[in-house]
């Protein structure tokens, strides 16, 4: 018989080392978990407060108080379909308009409500800027 204790400590950091890796993984993944869960939260209750809105509507929503918006709603008033504008420009006009993320990141919101955008075919990356699609009924 052998003492194989080294070799189960030598496992044991293994998976040590291999648990740090996938809470490293895990991060990032529960961060974006945690934005999306936000943004859900807030579109169930801007959808509570303001039945009827339609996506085709969504692209000429006033801007007179910017914090009664979702974010979505929020970077749809702020890119338009001529001009665009990159990620580091909306978080200056956010902080500008002093826009209230909650306690999400704010360059991670917004990036996250551009992408959201995008899939929902209501804006488009070209060229590192983000612009608004036109919208046709």
């Amino acid at each position: 018989m052998r003492d194989i204790t080294k070799d189960l400590k030598q496992r044991i950091a293994e998976l040590d080392i291999e648990i740090k890796q996938i809470k490293q993984e895990l991060d990032p993944l529960m961060n974006r978990r945690n934005g999306l869960q936000m943004e859900l939260e807030a579109e169930g209750k801007r959808w509570q407060s303001q039945k009827g809105i339609t996506a085709n509507k969504l692209t000429s929503l006033p801007i007179e108080n910017t914090n009664t918006l979702a974010p979505a709603e929020y970077l749809l008033n702020k890119i338009n379909d001529t001009e665009g504008k990159n990620l580091p420009m909306l978080k200056m006009e956010a902080d500008k308009d002093k826009y209230d993320f909650g306690k999400a990141a704010p360059g991670r919101a917004i990036h996250q409500s551009l992408v959201s955008l995008a899939k929902k075919g209501l804006a488009e990356k070209r060229d590192n800027l983000w612009y608004k699609k036109l919208v046709t009924n």
